[in-house]
């Protein structure tokens, strides 16, 4: 917007070269990334980032958040539906062009005694808080 190359959080907007009209289109996008208005004197009392964004963290600290509703959990009596992305991962497969294109591989070695039963309780533990862990596909008239 300032046309110069490099910004620091100190700089003042207005000793670059930003005027009332450059302002007005920074808080407008500003507006609509953050849903936050801000009015010109308020930019005009904080002209650094770093002034400005102290400010707008306040204002979105203090902004009531829209309640979200509960979690809760859906009975396991019958099939769940798919969600959009396990349906395109299906298809993917179906299709035999998933390959291993979803899978993170990583290999370490690790020295000392292997305690069993510790390792074990890793997984059992990890199993139990990811579901995902325990899930399966099943499929059911196509």
């Amino acid at each position: 917007m300032l046309g110069v190359e490099r910004v620091g959080i100190a700089d003042n907007f207005f000793q670059l070269g930003g005027d009332s009209l450059l302002a007005t289109q920074l808080l407008s996008r500003i507006r609509e990334v953050t849903q936050v208005e801000v009015s010109f004197r308020r930019f005009f009392e904080t002209p650094t980032i770093a002034d400005f964004a102290s400010y707008l963290a306040t204002v979105q600290r203090a902004r009531p958040r829209p309640s979200e509703p509960p979690l809760r959990p859906v009975s396991r009596d019958g099939p769940l539906p798919l969600s959009y992305a396990q349906q395109r991962l299906w298809l993917l497969e179906q299709l035999g062009l998933s390959g291993h294109a979803y899978h993170l591989l990583e290999a370490m070695r690790l020295r000392g005694p292997l305690e069993v039963a510790a390792l074990g309780q890793s997984f059992e533990a990890m199993v139990s808080r990811h579901e995902i862990l325990r899930t399966t596909f099943t499929n059911i008239a196509g």
